[in-house]
């Protein structure tokens, strides 16, 4: 039998929205393969029979015994088993024991195991077994398109000029991304030519108010709670002279949100992780382990053209090295 399959699952993460990279892959996958999105049962030998690979991308949390199950009737007609390493943890768990057992699970039942970050292989659960299976491929870049008329509107929007140095904060607003942290450090600079922007989807009406109130009346702190398409996040990144990530580095490993910044020609500060690091090595980006406060005033010393240089060669690396014909051709040896 042929084995043009690959069952891809979930589809939907993190939400009741598509995760854009989450859409390229499955492109990417479509053009090695025909997708499907659900595991058949493990008495369907023909499908099994038919399929090429199991790729499972944020099913830590999902993983229920009926799952496993299904997965191991695959493995024993012969496919392939994927699983995508995105963080040490998944953010903000309350059954993190659960969770902790079920990436032990996946990584030992793993054929192969996709890192986006090359040095996140040291958090492969059970190493000294499951290392070898470790596969780096490139986070896909993000489609960028230009928008003049979008920029000019969000300039005019949230009062931005040459003048002002726009630190940017986007992405859901949730607690492990520090936000907290960032309002109290910047509240600490008496400098009314910096800006921080905050732009993101809350489902917490009450984190949203703790955030405002932290922020103390500060004009210089500019809450924008909506979920935002890439292309309004495109041309708000454009329009800020830095991205800055806060994030706990307990969970973390990757950010989506390093990889868009980078498309859109601006470079980003953050926490030290796995991706932050190596790119920080390269001289297109900026960790920190000092105090918040003192990073964003130094950042400021350095000034707009110094950002937007390094922004400029953040992008020229990101679309040489993450391109789709760089990752697409990566999945396919994966795959196989």
């Amino acid at each position: 039998m042929v084995r043009k399959q690959i069952v891809y699952m979930p589809y939907i993460v993190r939400g009741s929205f598509s995760n854009s990279s989450v859409v390229k892959v499955i492109r990417f996958l479509n053009e090695i393969g025909v997708v499907k999105s659900e595991l058949v049962m493990q008495y369907d030998y023909y499908n099994m029979l038919t399929t090429k690979a199991v790729v499972l991308n944020w099913t830590e949390e999902i993983l229920s015994e009926q799952i496993k199950k299904r997965i191991l009737a695959y493995k024993r007609c012969g496919v392939k088993i994927i699983y995508v390493l995105h963080n040490k943890l998944p953010h903000n768990l309350d059954n993190v024991d659960k969770v902790k057992d079920n990436m032990i699970w996946l990584a030992d039942v793993a054929d192969k195991i996709v890192l986006y970050s090359k040095s996140s292989v040291k958090y492969i659960p059970n190493p000294e077994r499951n290392a070898y299976k470790g596969h780096f491929i490139p986070h896909p870049i993000f489609d960028v398109s230009s928008d003049k008329i979008l920029e000019n509107k969000l300039k005019e929007k949230y009062n931005l000029n040459e003048d002002s140095f726009t630190l940017l904060f986007f992405g859901f607003v949730k607690p492990y991304k520090n936000l907290e942290e960032l309002i109290l450090a910047f509240k600490n600079i008496d400098n009314k030519s910096i800006k921080l922007l905050i732009v993101g989807k809350s489902e917490n009406k009450g984190y949203e108010n703790k955030l405002k109130e932290l922020s103390n009346g500060d004009s210089r702190i500019i809450f924008d709670f909506h979920f935002a398409s890439d292309s309004e996040l495109s041309s708000l990144i454009k329009v800020s002279d830095v991205v800055i990530a806060p994030y706990n580095n307990e969970s973390c490993l990757n950010s989506g949100v390093i990889i868009h910044s980078f498309c859109c020609g601006r470079t980003v500060i953050s926490t030290k992780f796995c991706m932050s690091d190596e790119y920080a090595e390269l001289g297109i980006m900026e960790t920190y382990s000092d105090s918040l406060d003192k990073v964003i005033r130094e950042a400021y010393k350095k000034g707009k053209e110094y950002y937007n240089n390094m922004g400029q060669m953040a992008k020229e690396y990101i679309l040489k090295n993450n391109n789709d014909d760089v990752v697409l051709d990566l999945w396919k040896n994966v795959i196989g």
